[in-house]
């Protein structure tokens, strides 16, 4: 499923990123990663599409790790932060500036 998801994120080209934290059950922060990008159906048809890339563990909170948990997960997935045109975070005081 991830691979089918990387695919067509690699035809649309362009995507925004929402990158969410909410603890687990255990009190470990779990970031989540979401894709939003414009996907062609049949070269008429074109639809939004906000696909769930992955779970990842997030112990620091400062906004410097939480770009690199970025970086790193985008980079692991072969995703061009070049590419990225949009982005949303939840804990948003953490990511100004």
């Amino acid at each position: 499923m991830k691979q089918a998801i990387l695919a067509q994120l690699t035809a649309a080209k362009y995507y925004s990123i929402i990158v969410y934290a909410t603890p687990d059950s255990s009190h470990v922060e779990q970031t989540s990663f979401i894709l939003r990008y414009v996907h062609c159906k049949d070269k008429v048809t074109y639809e939004v599409q906000e696909r769930f890339l992955e779970f990842v563990d997030c112990n620091q909170k400062t906004g410097e790790s939480i770009a690199e948990l970025i970086n790193e997960t985008l980079r692991k997935n072969g995703i061009p932060l070049a590419d990225c045109r949009g982005q949303g975070y939840d804990n948003g005081s953490n990511m100004s500036g």
